[in-house]
């Protein structure tokens, strides 16, 4: 690390851009490619396949002229593609039965084209020639090439092959291929293990159940599973299991999202901005839901369309019900690092299994990025479109009562997707006093009406409210409401409106416009081939952009 902030480090060159006029490289534990514009280069000279020297910033751009070196591996350019030569490790099959293997330097490594298909668990394959692949839905950037010359094969004892471990993890969701059950367990937190049906109780669906499994290296169960207690409280929605848990704020992982920890299930992204005002060092109780991110190697995010509780000085669960009605308005001067204490810490559990899982680090202390496969029903949704698939499916849910629980029955496991997220019956909100109706009508869309929520949410008092009229409140339903819509409104209005005005009116339509434009201008910029001449053109006003559309969407 410079005194600038810069990081130094060595690359090499994997692709020239003619449109942008700039070269993509390859480093050791950065996610996305560095971008080196062609005034850092030198000139007349074809740089395709060089390793490098050079510096670069917190967005992974070069800032200073790089310095090419001698190869760090062997490498050569093949009809137009950069190879290297590596030592790989096999590391298991995805669902579709790709197989992967892994390289201290390079990462993942997946076999498309089936080249080394006599590879067993546990088997060395040295001298393989690797090329650039980037694939969707796979946490790998190169693949075995179909081109290899003298692979040396290294297999091991038979006798150490099927070596099974026991593991306790909890079943996250069903295989869109196959039939068989996805499983998260803190003991192997980057990998996804499978459990197929024949292991399983019968006529049981079991998407977020607890259970002990014996697990082999390639992430497969081998014996059938003996259910336990569930550790967490637990829910289903949309084929995709969620806990309750209190989590504490550590930092920030980027300008954008915050970084909050758990001490059994580690790291956790608010990827989708779920929490407006975080505070430093803060803790709050609300859902999460898996969701691998690579780069800052969590596998878990914030669910969608929930009411967060907190900030609070100390987790949830520990406080008293006066505590948590009063906590909101209590001075937070909290320590950024505190210990880490959750509901769950008496809970007997396996040390090695508690901390399994552990605070994240800068990318050059890491060894291993996540699980190679990113399956397809753990896709993380982009911010905006979060919102639309909600909105576009609670409808269908509103005519059922509650969840699917960690023990729902087989006839849902077969039309799992239909089921409703907690009590699904959007009411029609009753009049608040104090509030505006448009504030009134802003509240109903972000007030979730399943019980999961509403019960554990501590009441607040409207500061209209008085000693006097308090008694004479006897829906206390509404008391409840009244607290949930000052959460997210902005205040109190001494002169509530029964209707929206004309300029209330034509405000909602240009707050819809806006938000349609910043959709669109989104979608674009998602593009490669748009952001990366936008950036380079001006970096300042791309990210000033990106900001701005994040805001207002």
């Amino acid at each position: 690390m410079s005194e600038s902030g810069h990081r130094k480090g060595q690359a090499i060159i994997v692709q020239y851009s003619d449109s942008s006029s700039a070269y993509y490289a390859y480093a050791e534990g950065i996610e996305d490619d560095i971008i080196i514009s062609s005034r850092y280069c030198p000139s007349n000279e074809d740089l395709l396949g060089k390793w490098i020297h050079l510096a670069i910033d917190d967005r992974s751009y070069a800032c200073d002229t790089i310095q090419v070196i001698d190869d760090v591996f062997e490498t050569k350019v093949f009809r137009g593609q950069v190879e290297v030569k590596i030592n790989i490790q096999f590391d298991g099959r995805t669902a579709r039965g790709m197989g992967m293997f892994y390289n201290d330097y390079f990462g993942y490594i997946c076999d498309p084209n089936n080249v080394l298909h006599n590879t067993r668990d546990g088997a060395n394959h040295n001298n393989v020639w690797v090329v650039r692949r980037n694939a969707e839905g796979l946490n790998s950037r190169w693949k075995v090439s179909s081109e290899q010359d003298d692979i040396q094969h290294i297999f091991p004892r038979p006798e150490n092959v099927d070596k099974l471990e026991t593991v306790v993890g909890v079943i996250t969701t069903h295989a869109k291929l196959g039939d068989f059950y996805l499983v998260w367990s803190p003991s192997r937190p980057r990998s996804t293990i499978c459990i197929a049906y024949k292991f399983c109780p019968s006529k049981s669906n079991l998407l977020g159940t607890w259970a002990e499994m014996r697990v082999n290296r390639s992430q497969r169960v081998q014996r059938p599973i003996s259910v336990i207690d569930a550790l967490y409280e637990t829910r289903t929605i949309f084929g995709m299991t969620e806990f309750r848990i209190d989590f504490q704020q550590t930092r920030r992982f980027n300008p954008d999202y915050h970084l909050f920890y758990h001490e059994y299930f580690g790291g956790i992204l608010d990827t989708l901005c779920i929490i407006d005002d975080v505070k430093e060092g803060g803790w709050y109780n609300g859902w999460i839901v898996y969701s691998q991110h690579s780069d800052a190697s969590t596998y878990w995010r914030l669910a969608m369309k929930q009411t967060v509780l907190g900030p609070y000085n100390s987790p949830y669960s520990c406080l008293s019900p006066l505590q948590q009605d009063n906590n909101f308005n209590e001075p937070r001067n909290m320590d950024p690092n505190p210990p880490y204490r959750t509901r769950d810490r008496s809970r007997s559990m396996d040390r090695s299994t508690r901390h399994a899982t552990r605070r994240v680090d800068e990318f050059t202390h890491k060894r291993r990025s996540p699980s190679p496969e990113v399956i397809n029903v753990y896709k993380e949704p982009s911010r905006s479109h979060a919102n639309e698939l909600y909105d576009s499916q609670k409808n269908q849910y509103t005519s059922h009562e509650g969840h699917s629980t960690s023990s729902p029955t087989a006839e849902n496991r077969q039309c799992h997707r239909s089921r409703s997220p907690e009590q699904s019956n959007f009411r029609p909100s009753q009049t608040v006093p104090g509030l505006s109706s448009m504030e009134q009508r802003k509240a109903h869309e972000n007030v979730d009406w399943g019980p999961h929520r509403t019960k554990n949410v501590p009441p607040i008092r409207s500061a209209t409210e008085t000693p006097e009229t308090d008694h004479r409140q006897d829906d206390q339903s509404v008391a409840s409401t009244s607290a949930l819509y000052l959460l997210d409104s902005p205040g109190p209005d001494p002169s509530p409106k029964l209707h929206l005005t004309s300029e209330e009116k034509e405000l909602k339509k240009l707050k819809t416009k806006l938000s349609r434009i910043c959709k669109l201008s989104l979608s674009f910029t998602a593009n490669d081939s748009v952001s990366t001449p936008m950036q380079l053109h001006s970096l300042e006003e791309y990210e000033e952009l990106i900001k701005l559309t994040n805001k207002f969407q």
